[in-house]
């Protein structure tokens, strides 16, 4: 149903935008992803907890991500 305070072209921009999102049979809000990788919308009053909350469950942050690539380094150099 079209809001009458839209004119058609603001009414095709919104439906555009609109097709890149979905509702899930949970209730949630999710992007569609490019990729096919969907993304969970999110509210901003949220984020900052969920990056929180991520870093923590992954240990110490950016130390993992070195850990990691350390370890690829060190497998791809015993595969030479």
């Amino acid at each position: 149903m079209k809001d009458p305070g839209l004119d058609d072209r603001e009414y095709q921009k919104l439906v555009r935008a609109a097709t890149h999102f979905f509702v899930s049979e949970d209730g949630r809000l999710y992007r569609r992803g490019l990729d096919s990788a969907h993304k969970l919308v999110v509210e901003k009053s949220q984020r900052m907890y969920l990056m929180r909350a991520s870093h923590d469950s992954h240990g110490k942050g950016y130390q993992l991500v070195l850990q990691n690539l350390r370890y690829l380094s060190e497998t791809t150099e015993n595969v030479s």
